[in-house]
């Protein structure tokens, strides 16, 4: 679990500097430059989610509770939700006129999805601690930034496109999700 541990305090402590230590960032990009800053907020970042990954792998989890079998295929939906949320983050879309954050929101979901479906220490840890780091984010977000004027609606193209790519991308996930937790979504 230490590994987990150490994998969540890089991530989010990386994560947290923009927007708790604006002063750090601007003295590391001072020294090292923009793309030096970003490269090192990149390895931070990597070297976290490999914590994450290996804790993950190597601690043995203690079970609290397992839900039905029949809730996996709403956490599924959930989860998929969750995709299509994440990726409006990365085009115009409608979707970041209602929601301002979707990035933020979609791990929101994500994690709080993952808790439900998960009743076991290790995951306890994980997604808890991502799901209570998202919704901090968006809240010292907004109050270093202020409120966010809503994009111009997409054309409907685009939201297609992109609501494409974030299905294959959940589908891909979903399939080598095995490989990086042990643990299969689908029986393939």
């Amino acid at each position: 679990m230490a590994f987990l541990v150490f994998g969540l305090l890089l991530w989010c402590g990386m994560h947290f500097v923009p927007a708790l230590a604006p002063g750090l960032k601007s003295a590391v990009i001072t020294k090292v430059g923009t793309n030096g800053y970003k490269g090192l907020f990149a390895l931070t970042v990597f070297a976290g989610l490999a914590c994450i990954i290996l804790g993950w792998r190597t601690t043995t989890p203690q079970f609290f509770f397992v839900l039905p079998i029949g809730f996996r295929h709403i956490g599924y939906l959930l989860i998929l939700i969750a995709f299509i949320i994440i990726g409006a983050a990365h085009y115009p879309s409608r979707i970041k006129r209602v929601i301002p954050h979707p990035m933020l929101t979609g791990v929101a979901l994500w994690a709080f999805t993952h808790l439900l479906l998960n009743g076991d220490s290790r995951s306890l840890v994980l997604f808890g601690t991502l799901l209570v780091w998202s919704v901090l984010e968006i809240l010292l977000i907004n109050r270093r930034d202020g409120s966010v004027t809503p994009p111009a609606a997409p054309p409907w193209k685009v939201e297609f496109v992109g609501l494409l790519v974030s299905v294959f991308i959940f589908l891909a996930l979903a399939y080598f999700h095995r490989f990086f937790t042990g643990i299969p979504i689908f029986n393939l």
